[in-house]
């Protein structure tokens, strides 16, 4: 191996200046303070300041007992109580002891060097923190005032003061770490001084009145030792806010070493380097790993993929570092991947390979460059070790001295590689007895799931699956240990590699206690039972049969409800993506509910064709690191449960006809809780809406509505479907045909009297269809024990034809008595009279029966006599048949008195008149009054019950 002698020589030549501190090493044992760890302490030799300012850089190796961190302390010489000032690092928090606490953002301070200030002013009871030239009230997320620090020194003020950083009186604990540049004040230093003495860009050339560089320190015990400190080491530069983390393992091709270090940081990758320093420095720390040099040794020197694109790479790496041998200094295209080859001489450790060869031959290590500020840095979490767990769950990752990669808990775990066994180890290193291994491969890095063998940890399981992410709580880690929004966990798009985010998604948590056939609780003081809320989607009203009194509907029935019981994870906004499966959908509690109104009482299935998913409606709890995924966990008294299915199914509905064709009828879906659940279940009203056609044959949608009603302490739920009659369709066939017929019925009163017998025959004719029509309406409209609108108006419209014929038949009877009287007059007692014979005029002789001498009367042809016009004499009595037959003996009738006879026959007259007169005005009248007070009467009916459901509901 080649070193870089100039890169050491260049080094040795720069003039630093060097800041003075002192490193306290870790004892390594179980115990806080052992007699090796000594103290650091100074005797002032000053009493007790009213005002005390302090500063000073931090740098933390490890906090073996974890929980605090104890800067620097001051109390009275020769008191045994507590020290009156003491600062200390917390997990969240800065804390002047029982004075002063800021909260901060989540922040490290391990491997990091920190620059803090204080001043506080006893007499004022004021108290200033200043981090990295900040007021922590700046960056706190909170404060909390403890106390006035003036009790603190209250007594025996006039004792020396004794400053001892880097210890805590209260648990005895030392700092693991190292302390530089501690100065001390006894005055209160101005918020401008705290600023610019504090910042962590440059080492401010201060010097404190009480305690500076030039302090005799008293040190005790072994650990404790004084050494100098490069400035640049301690500033907060861009190459300190980074960190190097080396990985020995070989990466056939860039892209796998890239996603190695996307598991640390994203787009970590070691390169892009702004400067030759900062290649330098990268050049020399890999140079320096020994597990670097033992895996990634290839032809001599050790090759690593190093992030540098094509457009950048000369302008970066071209004017400061010469060709890598046989290699063009200028990147070509066909060669756009880059790798620093380390155990060269750095200005000639570079080269460019295909980044389409992905074979072992080409293959080299990675080095990732992650971020490490205080409040920017990688933090892995530890998930699936149970709440009892002694180990930490929160880990940075750095290499240890062999060179491999380690994990350093924020407390007291450890987890490193051990290449001898090939297992990865991780104890706790205050009790050695508590630990685990995993056989996974180096190569692995411990990203994703692996089974670990836990020892004397306090839980129950001595093998469970952990995962190491560095994944947010809202980020799922896939099996490559890579991090994708928790978003697209389940979603069915695969987006990890492995296709892990789209496997084991199981959508409902059950707890152990979980009966299914149980109903859920009430949360709800306010309720007594469990509510489930009820909507469908009517697809379509099929069949309306009144005389089986059946309507047959399609529709979607949709139930929700909340289930306490459960919990629910891996929920998406597309509620789609959140069905149960079938296992899941046969071990929940589902209600079961009867269509109440079907003749053979069906009830609402759950088989394969029912859709169960769970509504997303609440804020997500996420997982914690007991959980061995980063999950969202939905609360089931939030998150509703709904079930959903297609039915078709006939309902018996009770159609009611009184106001045929004028009538709303209402056809119900009854649905009640099956058995005995309902006493512990009620059912709600929610949704409903029509999703067919509004037109249904001779009927019309006209509304729907859901209703509940109680009895018994069962709720029956209603789905009310109105339907409206469409008239055209009747008008058509009933009121247009009985409307023509009355028409022909009445224009009979227009024929002359000579076509008495035709005008008969047309009203008698106009009946007998009517009659038809009534029949066969009757028989396609169920029997009932009510007439129904129809019936009046159909019977209505038979009664005019048949008034008509009875009209008719009085004013022939008027007219034959008025010609009877005139041939009396003339003493003729055969009464003449013409008739219509299929279109012939024919004249009937009829002798008049009060002449007949004998009063008695035969049908006998003989006793006819007919006067037919265009007959011959031959064919007359063969073509007509008798009127009456008077027999030879008759009896001469009774002389009537003339006026009498004229009386009446003025009386027949007016009669004649009237009727004609009715008929040909009276009628028609009465005709059309009854037809418009029908439609309106009916019209009105039908909407007012359209206006009392709307306003209903």
């Amino acid at each position: 191996m080649k070193l870089d002698l100039f890169y050491i020589l260049l080094m040795a030549s720069e003039v630093r200046s060097a800041i003075r501190g002192f490193h306290f090493q870790d004892n390594k044992i179980e115990q806080r303070f052992g007699d090796e760890n000594g103290h650091l302490t100074f005797n002032t030799g000053q009493p007790v300041p009213s005002q005390l300012s302090f500063c000073l850089w931090t740098y933390v190796d490890f906090d073996r007992f974890g929980g605090q961190v104890p800067i620097i302390e001051f109390f009275k010489a020769g008191e045994s109580v507590d020290s009156f000032i003491a600062m200390l690092w917390k997990l969240d928090r800065i804390n002047i002891d029982g004075i002063k606490s800021y909260m901060l953002p989540e922040f490290t301070i391990l491997k990091l060097w920190c620059h803090v200030c204080s001043s506080i002013d006893f007499e004022l009871s004021t108290k200033v923190i200043y981090i990295d030239g900040f007021d922590a009230e700046e960056i706190m997320t909170r404060d909390n005032d403890l106390r006035d620090p003036s009790y603190r020194i209250s007594n025996n003020t006039q004792l020396p003061m004794l400053v001892r950083p880097g210890h805590y009186y209260f648990d005895n604990k030392p700092i693991i770490g190292k302390l530089a540049d501690i100065n001390v004040w006894n005055r209160t230093l101005s918020k401008e001084e705290l600023r610019t003495f504090s910042d962590c860009k440059k080492v401010a050339k201060v010097r404190g009145s009480v305690v500076n560089d030039e302090t005799k320190w008293n040190i005790t015990g072994s650990l404790i030792s004084e050494e100098f400190f490069d400035e640049s080491e301690l500033v907060c530069s861009k190459s300190n806010r980074l960190r190097n983390v080396f990985l020995p393992v070989l990466y056939k091709a860039k892209e796998d070493a890239e996603k190695a270090c996307n598991f640390l940081s994203s787009d970590s990758l070691a390169g892009n380097f702004q400067d030759l320093d900062e290649y330098r420095k990268f050049h020399m720390e890999g140079s320096s790993n020994p597990a670097t040099m033992a895996h990634c040794l290839k032809d001599n020197f050790f090759p690593h993929w190093i992030s540098d694109s094509a457009e950048n790479t000369t302008t970066r790496i071209g004017p400061w570092a010469g060709p890598f041998p046989n290699q063009a200094n200028k990147l070509s295209t066909e060669h756009p991947c880059t790798k620093a080859y380390l155990g060269l001489e750095y200005r000639k450790s570079w080269g460019r390979s295909s980044c389409a060869e992905t074979s072992w031959s080409a293959s080299a290590c990675a080095a990732c460059t992650i971020k490490h500020t205080k409040f920017d840095f990688t933090n892995l979490l530890m998930k699936g070790l149970c709440e009892l767990t002694v180990f930490d769950t929160k880990f940075q990752i750095s290499n240890d001295e062999r060179g491999y990669i380690s994990f350093v808990g924020e407390k007291y775990t450890v987890i490193e590689y051990n290449p001898e066994d090939l297992v990865w180890n991780m104890y706790n290193v205050n009790n050695p007895s508590v630990k685990g291994y995993t056989n996974a491969s180096l190569s692995s890095l411990l990203r994703g799931y692996h089974l670990w063998t836990i020892r004397n940890d306090g839980c129950k399981a001595e093998e469970v699956y952990l995962s190491l992410t560095r994944c947010l709580k809202d980020q799922f880690t896939c099996g490559d240990g890579l991090c994708i929004d928790v978003e697209k966990r389940c979603d069915s798009v695969t987006d990890c590699e492995d296709n892990s985010d789209e496997s084991n998604c199981q959508k409902v948590l059950f707890d152990a206690s979980y009966q299914q056939f149980i109903a859920p609780p009430v949360t709800n003081q306010t309720l007594s039972k469990l509510v489930i809320q009820v909507s469908a989607d009517i697809v379509d009203v099929q069949e309306m049969d009144e005389i089986s009194s059946i309507f047959q509907v399609q529709f979607y029935l949709h139930f929700s409800w909340y289930d306490t019981r459960l919990t629910f994870n891996n929920l998406r906004q597309d509620e789609g993506l959140n069905q149960l499966s079938v296992e899941e959908k046969l071990s929940v509690w589902i209600p079961n509910l009867v269509f109440d109104n079907t003749e053979y009482k069906l009830s609402t299935k759950i088989d394969e064709e029912a859709s169960l998913t769970v509504l997303r409606r609440g804020n997500p709890e996420f997982a914690d690191n007991v959980d061995l995924e980063n999950s969202q966990f939905y609360k089931g008294s939030e998150n509703p449960i709904s079930l959903s299915r297609f039915y078709n199914i006939r309902f018996l509905c009770q159609y009611d006809l009184k106001w045929y064709p004028f009538d709303i009828q209402n056809c119900q879906m009854n649905l009640v809780m099956k058995g005995k659940s309902g006493d512990f279940a009620t059912l709600e009203t929610k949704i409903l809406q029509f999703l067919g056609k509004p037109d249904q044959n001779e009927y019309v949608i006209e509304t729907l509505y859901m209703s509940t009603s109680e009895s018994s302490g069962i709720t029956t739920l209603k789905i009310n479907v109105i339907l409206g009659r469409r008239l055209m369709a009747i008008v058509l066939t009933t009121y247009m045909p009985t409307i023509i017929l009355t028409i022909i019925s009445h224009a009979t009163n227009f024929f002359k009297p000579f076509f008495f017998e035709a005008s008969v025959t047309v009203n008698l004719t106009s009946l007998l269809v009517l009659v038809t029509l009534f029949v066969n309406l009757s028989g396609s409209l169920p029997p009932t024990s009510y007439i129904k609108n129809i019936d009046v108006y159909l019977i209505f419209c038979m009664l005019v034809p048949f008034f008509e014929v009875l009209l008719h038949t009085y004013i022939d009877y008027l007219r034959n008595q008025e010609e009877s009287s005139e041939e009396g007059d003339s003493g003729n007692s055969k009464k003449k009279r013409l008739i219509n014979r299929h279109g012939r005029t024919m004249e009937v002789i009829d002798e008049d029966p009060d002449n007949d001498e004998e009063g008695k009367w035969d049908c006998s042809w003989t006793s006819l006599i007919l006067r037919g016009v265009g007959l011959s004499a031959e064919n007359k009595m063969s073509k007509v048949r008798p009127l009456f037959v008077k027999s030879v003996s008759s009896t001469p009738g009774k002389d009537t008195d003339a006026m009498a006879e004229k009386e009446e026959g003025r009386s027949r007259q007016r009669r004649m008149i009237v009727c004609r007169r009715f008929a040909l005005y009276g009628v028609p009248l009465v005709i059309c009054f009854f037809h418009g007070l029908y439609w309106i009467i009916g019209m009105n009916h039908n909407i007012a019950l359209m206006e009392e459901v709307r306003d209903k509901y």
